[in-house]
């Protein structure tokens, strides 16, 4: 079975890999490396990565193997047992079937929907409980499952054309492979991944999954183990806590924060959306009551480097940051003060305000003469007014101190008096641009993920830690779908 997709001009790699896939099944980057290298393309792509770049296509594999979708998943059957409910509205939850909808093309008799977005189409069909559905679920047209009934199982097929889902017409018990490898990733303590899990079973048996069986759930179940969010678990896991404490985790080891942080940064990151959406209404109570004490990572200059630079990268009103900060430094505790004027600088700085923004530095550097970006920035600003001694005295109480890159250029300067341009990110400021962006933002950009990306993806019962009302919720590591 082989899909065609549309590939990106810079795809070519994922061109020449997907082929060897279909051709071999399941191989290592290792194996794939191999493979590229022995062939008789001259032209054959060059390897040189990690990791393969994501593409509705390709699989990754508990064992750290790459697989081709279509040739995984092509003919691989899953089911679901129809609620009176469902039965009634003709919309249904897509836990059981989750493994297969990489398949859906948006082509067939039902729509598969966000709920959050579409919810009006469930109130439509008199659904008011929730508690089946996650993010998604497939609505179908009305009545089409008049001829079933409650109990009655549906089938979803992978076939030539896409996911088709109907009634089953034959049902076996359970997958033994697939109970066997929940055991075994059990055994380490933590929960195992079940769509990880079913891919595992039909890699180890070919034959796994290819006629109804039982529905994931119930195949757990019978296991004597629980399901949620697509983790499996003894009974009694604290599945939402477990997804809680992973999430910190992950967002913390990717933005190079420490785990503790997460909390405040998360908070401050919260309070700039509000501001920004117009959501400021009782701010003292969602960002402040119990919770002030968290913007205190903030004082930590690397903590407030990444948050400012990863704000101001997605394209925030700067009007809105420098609120969000002067607002911190009103309700935070008195150690953020100094990281609070200085956001509020860079957001003026960013909007032109080059006044403010120095007058804001100023405030900065006094409550704190250590507070090393404002140190720097206030540097330039000085150096700009040709006080080239005084920005000398800043850059010394900074970090670097003389191994500034500034440093010599304003000695230099100072002993001919001549004046020094410094660099400014902020449009059209008037100064000369250096072959740095701006003194503090050199330190930030090489390396730096993008924070607010990681942020805004964290789950509900992580945002939750703070009332932003528009950091959304999701469900896990977003689907690659089939582009139409």
């Amino acid at each position: 079975m082989d899909f065609d997709y549309d590939l990106a001009a810079d795809d070519a790699l994922i061109a020449a890999v997907l082929p060897l896939l279909r051709e071999l099944g399941p191989l290592t980057l290792d194996e794939i490396r191999e493979r590229l290298a022995s062939g008789d393309d001259a032209d054959a792509p060059n390897l040189a990565i990690d990791e393969l770049p994501e593409h509705p296509m390709l699989a990754y594999l508990s064992d750290g193997r790459y697989a081709a979708f279509d040739a995984l998943l092509g003919g691989r059957v899953l089911t679901h047992r129809l609620t009176e409910a469902e039965v009634a509205s003709a919309v249904l939850p897509i836990d059981d079937i989750y493994p297969l909808l990489v398949f859906v093309t948006g082509d067939e008799d039902y729509d598969l929907i966000e709920i959050d977005r579409e919810f009006d189409r469930l109130e439509d069909r008199g659904i008011t409980d929730l508690a089946p559905f996650g993010n998604e679920a497939l609505v179908f047209p009305r009545g089409a499952f008049a001829e079933l009934s409650p109990g009655d199982l549906v089938a979803a097929t992978v076939t030539e054309t896409g996911l088709v889902i109907a009634p089953a017409t034959a049902e076996v018990d359970t997958v033994p492979e697939l109970t066997a490898l929940l055991g075994e990733a059990l055994a380490s303590g933590d929960p195992a991944y079940l769509e990880m899990s079913v891919f595992a079973a039909m890699v180890e048996v070919p034959t796994s999954f290819t006629v109804p069986s039982l529905p994931l759930s119930e195949q757990i179940e019978k296991a004597g183990l629980e399901v949620s969010g697509g983790l499996v678990a003894p009974p009694g896991f604290d599945f939402a806590g477990y997804l809680a404490q992973s999430a910190v985790d992950s967002y913390a080891e990717q933005v190079g924060v420490p785990v503790e942080a997460v909390p405040g940064v998360v908070l401050f990151a919260s309070l700039v959306d509000a501001i920004s959406a117009g959501d400021d209404n009782d701010l003292e109570s969602r960002f402040s009551e119990g919770k002030s004490g968290l913007f205190a990572v903030l004082a930590d200059p690397d903590i407030a480097l990444t948050v400012l630079d990863e704000l101001l990268e997605q394209a925030i009103d700067p009007e809105s940051i420098e609120r969000a900060a002067l607002w911190m430094k009103d309700h935070g505790p008195r150690k953020v003060d100094a990281a609070a004027f200085w956001i509020a600088g860079k957001a003026a700085e960013t909007a032109a305000r080059v006044d403010d923004a120095a007058r804001h530095f100023e405030r900065s550097t006094d409550l704190d003469s250590e507070f090393d970006p404002a140190l720097e920035d206030l540097a330039r600003y000085v150096s700009d007014r040709g006080d080239a001694v005084r920005a000398l005295s800043l850059l010394g109480r900074s970090l670097d101190g003389p191994d500034h890159p500034l440093y010599s250029v304003l000695e230099t300067s100072s002993r001919s008096s001549a004046p020094v341009w410094a660099a400014t990110i902020g449009a059209g400021a008037g100064r000369v641009v250096s072959t740095k962006r701006a003194i503090s933002q050199g330190r930030v950009h090489a390396g730096r993920p993008r924070a607010l990306a990681v942020l805004q993806g964290m789950p509900a019962n992580v945002a939750g830690l703070v009332a932003g009302p528009s950091l959304r919720a999701c469900g896990g590591a977003q689907r690659l779908r089939r582009q139409r």
